[in-house]
């Protein structure tokens, strides 16, 4: 996980926040495919799931539960 950008996500760097989830839509497919095994279900997991990482961020506590 990418320290400097979660920083600058966290200070409100819009281009920070849309690397970082860039880096894990993959996973973050995959974790969903698993649960919904259907694919419009699952993009409206992802973006319900990016929408609330970007509105909670500031919250975070420790940088490195980014993922989770």
């Amino acid at each position: 996980m990418n320290e400097v950008l979660i920083r600058k996500a966290k200070k409100g760097d819009k281009d920070a926040f849309c690397r970082l989830m860039d880096e894990n839509v993959q996973s973050m497919y995959k974790i969903a495919a698993a649960y919904l095994k259907n694919d419009e279900d699952v993009a409206d997991a992802i973006q319900d799931t990016i929408l609330s990482c970007y509105e909670n961020l500031r919250s975070l506590r420790k940088n490195r539960y980014f993922k989770t």
